[in-house]
């Protein structure tokens, strides 16, 4: 599955629209729990997940360019 693919699902799923998503300040990221029904993404609090910098700072560039973009920096 796609990332676009994943939030498409999961904000379907959720019935928020894409906009409420972004003001809500949910990104998503790559996962890889090995869960059952894990879909290969993970929706996070963007703002909540940059205050653990060590995990911030592992992620690729344009991931966390994706948060500073929602934080307004």
């Amino acid at each position: 599955m796609t990332r676009d693919e994943f939030i498409d699902y999961w904000t379907a799923n959720a019935g928020i629209a894409m906009e409420e998503l972004k003001l809500s300040g949910f990104i998503a990221l790559p996962c890889d729990c090995g869960g059952c029904s894990c879909k290969g993404w993970q929706m996070t609090n963007a703002i909540l997940y940059q205050l653990d910098s060590e995990a911030f700072l592992a992620l690729p560039q344009e991931y966390q360019d994706e948060i500073k973009l929602l934080e307004g920096r």
